[in-house]
């Protein structure tokens, strides 16, 4: 072998260490950028919530709005499989936990917010994939009185 090929052997070796770290640190960005957004989103629906609570009665259905508006986001972007590990479980954990409540809490203003047939679908599915008897069945119960409402 020739000092070239050394030379060459020597190149490819940096080059294929620096493809390793440069993977490495992109890998570590996005999981940063994860995280970023899993505490962006929660800050807004968090903002949304305050602004529900201290609602005046002609405000509060659109400050309700507002919530599902942001947790239907949320639902959309876990069901296209955008968030990835333990920012997933994160998303996950909150909404398994906060989509039941509003359900069982306030069935009366999420049917009063449909507005279509594709209004609350990402949070619908989110519910199907996660077995969550309790949403599902609201939800079947919100698209018939809405579907009574229509033809009737």
């Amino acid at each position: 072998m020739e000092v070239r090929d050394y030379a060459f052997i020597g190149i490819l070796v940096v080059n294929v260490c620096a493809l390793g770290a440069t993977l490495w640190s992109i890998r570590k960005q996005s999981k940063a950028t994860d995280a970023r957004n899993y505490f962006y989103i929660k800050e807004k629906i968090g903002d949304a919530w305050r602004r529900y609570s201290i609602s005046e009665k002609n405000e509060e259905d659109f400050n309700f709005s507002e919530i599902l508006s942001l947790l239907e986001g949320a639902c959309h972007l876990y069901n296209k499989g955008i968030f990835y590990g333990a920012t997933k479980e994160q998303i996950r954990d909150y909404m398994r936990e906060v989509i039941p409540e509003i359900c069982k809490n306030a069935e009366e203003q999420l049917r009063n917010s449909v507005s279509g047939p594709k209004t609350h679908s990402e949070m619908e599915k989110f519910a199907k994939t996660e077995d969550m008897k309790l949403v599902t069945e609201m939800f079947r119960r919100v698209r018939r009185a809405r579907a009574s409402k229509t033809d009737g």
